[in-house]
């Protein structure tokens, strides 16, 4: 089964890299925590999904752009539709478990 993985780097400045990978893709966004802290939304969405929430988004501040990452569940799989910018129509899908 396919696998969905986070990887957080150090915070520097108020700037974190933040990277979502599966077997087939990887995204990776430099995120700052200006004007929100993006991680503890994230985090929110994580607790919130292990409580039954079937779907939530994120948005990471990339200064002066967003990101979004809508996360949706559909029975023991975790889909994670990643645009990397407001203007970004076509979502790259992170799909597993």
């Amino acid at each position: 089964m396919n696998e969905v993985r986070f990887k957080f780097d150090e915070p520097k400045h108020g700037w974190m890299d933040v990277c979502i990978s599966d077997n087939e893709n990887t995204v990776s966004l430099d995120v700052s925590d200006v004007p929100c802290n993006s991680i503890d939304q994230l985090a929110d969405i994580l607790l919130g999904i292990q409580s039954g929430v079937k779907s939530q988004d994120v948005e990471f501040s990339l200064e002066p752009d967003y990101a979004r990452w809508r996360f949706q569940i559909e029975g023991e799989i975790v889909k994670v539709h990643v645009l990397e910018s407001i203007n970004q129509s076509d979502p790259v899908l992170f799909s597993g478990t």
